[in-house]
């Protein structure tokens, strides 16, 4: 936990291109893999889920990171929370509206939760390690939960 906060102290140091840089970055490599076809990612229950987890690790990180960028050093206003879930959030719907058109894909509503709650849980991990605000931690781990349970009826639902 050290080490991923001493990680945080030097990204949130970063000069603000590179912050926001970063967050573009990974909109680009979540751009590129939805390019293609899955591939057979749905063949069991298991790899299905993984792969609906990981809709919610990718957004937590772009959560986080735009987060940072908005922030900076300093602590995280509210606003600035809101606005780094919103950009996160917004991704995530403009990449499952890319997904349905490209063959061997399909864009789902429990995709665009696990991105909602994803980013989420990102910006309230970083408000909780860098705020001493009562509850924080409370608030990231709803988010984790809620996009555990939207990766969980991804993988059991058709929504």
């Amino acid at each position: 936990m050290r080490a991923f906060a001493r990680f945080l102290g030097w990204f949130a140091s970063a000069p603000t291109f590179v912050r926001w840089g970063c967050v573009a970055l990974e909109m680009a490599i979540l751009w590129w893999a939805s390019s293609g076809p899955i591939g057979g990612a749905h063949a069991s229950w298991l790899r299905a889920f993984v792969h609906n987890l990981a809709h919610v690790l990718a957004y937590a990180a772009m959560g986080a990171m735009a987060a940072l960028a908005c922030s900076g050093a300093r602590e995280l206003r509210a606003s600035e929370r809101a606005t780094a879930v919103a950009i996160a959030a917004a991704y995530g719907v403009i990449d499952e509206l890319h997904q349905r058109f490209v063959p061997g894909r399909a864009s789902a509503l429990s995709d665009v939760g696990s991105d909602l709650f994803g980013a989420v849980f990102g910006v309230m991990l970083v408000h909780a390690l860098r705020s001493s605000e009562r509850g924080a931690w409370r608030l990231a781990a709803l988010g984790l939960c809620a996009g555990i349970a939207c990766a969980v009826l991804g993988t059991f639902t058709a929504w």
